[in-house]
């Protein structure tokens, strides 16, 4: 079994679709009692605590204007989050989302949370009543245009 980057292309303009999944996305802060799981690149194991999911658009994606975020939230259980947060760069603090679930959040104001060097960070809180928790692993996808 081989694995190849396959390089994305875009359109010159127009409207541009990137799903979930393809956004590169690193565990940037994490308790010191998560883990890695799963097969995702970035997927934690959190029972308690918070964790900091960091995405960093593609240069190729640097002059799209950004109109949608799809966040995308996984976990392999059903034990629910606590709090879901995005970074706003401008406040150079955290935006609570609210009602935050699993599953797929459209997020139609996208600017505050994209830094100038196409970055965005999710911060997920947990507090579960298990000891071993849930393997959680998110995803970012976006709507623009050129």
């Amino acid at each position: 079994l081989y694995l190849r980057q396959i390089p994305l292309q875009f359109p010159e303009s127009g409207a541009i679709s990137v799903p979930p999944g393809l956004i590169p996305v690193s565990v940037a802060e994490k308790p010191a009692t998560a883990y890695a799981c799963g097969s995702m690149s970035a997927s934690i194991q959190l029972s308690r605590g918070r964790a900091v999911f960091e995405f960093a658009l593609p240069p190729e994606l640097a002059d799209v204007e950004v109109h949608t975020l799809n966040l995308v939230l996984r976990a392999d259980s059903s034990d629910s989050i606590s709090k879901l947060e995005l970074y706003d760069w401008g406040s150079a603090g955290w935006q609570m989302l609210p009602a935050p679930r699993l599953g797929t959040t459209e997020i139609s104001d996208p600017q505050p949370y994209l830094s100038p060097n196409g970055r965005v960070r999710v911060r997920l809180s947990v507090d579960q009543t298990t000891d071993w928790g849930a393997c959680y692993a998110a995803a970012l996808g976006l709507e623009g245009e050129r």
